[in-house]
């Protein structure tokens, strides 16, 4: 017969399956909106990987409580230099997709 510590230790981890279950879906979702705007910018997406560097709760513009989720990854607009950009995530829509200035490569040919 299970008593109440029983249910709640079962609860918890539960809880936590979830919570990393949701992070790994998360995480899918970031990869692939950062590739194809990575696509959209003529941009490498290098290591073809999203790196989460912080995941927390924040309330949406509704006030409810939803998953935050930072990932970071780098690209190359020559294929010469490494950029750092980073992804946010709240409540499984991405919010932003913030890119430092970056050298754009000369398309002019020589004449």
């Amino acid at each position: 017969m299970l008593d109440l510590n029983d249910v709640f230790i079962l609860f918890v981890v539960m809880l936590v399956i979830y919570a990393f279950y949701h992070m790994a879906l998360l995480r899918e979702r970031a990869y692939k909106a950062v590739a194809n705007h990575c696509k959209i910018k003529n941009l490498q997406l290098l290591d073809q990987n999203v790196a989460v560097k912080a995941l927390w709760f924040k309330r949406d513009d509704h006030g409810s409580l939803r998953f935050w989720l930072t990932c970071e990854f780098e690209f190359s607009s020559t294929g010469d230099e490494r950029y750092s950009g980073k992804i946010v995530i709240l409540g499984g829509k991405i919010v932003n997709i913030i890119l430092p200035p970056y050298r754009v490569p000369d398309t002019q040919g020589d004449d």
